[in-house]
């Protein structure tokens, strides 16, 4: 009798996808203290001071890494279990550390991500005087990538504010 995986109610992008994108990342030694994270952003972020575009530049407020190791770790924990030999709930014993992993990922990626936005419209707020209201419907009405964002706000914008660092 053949069960269904365990793990097929878990989202994930293709193998090929997590992998290209886990490539970017650097691998970890064991930490005890974050036992579930093996992969860290290569790229340290910039200063708080650093000018905005430097930042964007930087993949200082591209999508947190964390969504991509929970990925990775929902697809490293498919080959342990075999699905014709071992019923749900040996496949629940099997993969307990993985699931455990996956969720700790995806709480690291909501925290990552929510701050990551917090701090973009904070900077565009101060850089650009707007309230975060215009910020985000400026956002929702753009499409392309947040290098294109910041020099369609800078352009827009620039008539009304002088942008910080700007003597052009």
């Amino acid at each position: 009798m053949a069960y269904s995986h365990v793990l097929d109610g878990f989202k994930t992008s293709p193998k090929e996808i997590v992998d290209y994108e886990i490539s970017k990342l650097q691998r970890l030694n064991y930490n005890r203290f974050f036992w579930w994270r093996n992969f860290a952003v290569k790229q340290k972020p910039l200063h708080k001071y650093s000018p905005l575009i430097d930042k964007i530049k930087n993949g200082d407020y591209d999508p947190s890494p964390y969504r991509w190791m929970a990925q990775h770790a929902v697809l490293e924990a498919y080959p342990k279990i075999d699905v014709e030999k071992d019923d749900p709930v040996k496949q629940s014993e099997i993969l307990v550390l993985d699931v455990a992993r996956y969720r700790r990922l995806m709480a690291d990626f909501e925290k990552d991500e929510a701050e990551r936005m917090s701090n973009l419209y904070k900077e565009f707020k101060i850089n650009f005087k707007l309230d975060e209201e215009t910020v985000q419907n400026e956002m929702l009405d753009f499409d392309g990538t947040l290098e294109e964002f910041y020099h369609y706000i800078r352009k827009k914008y620039r008539e009304n504010n002088r942008v910080f660092g700007d003597f052009s």
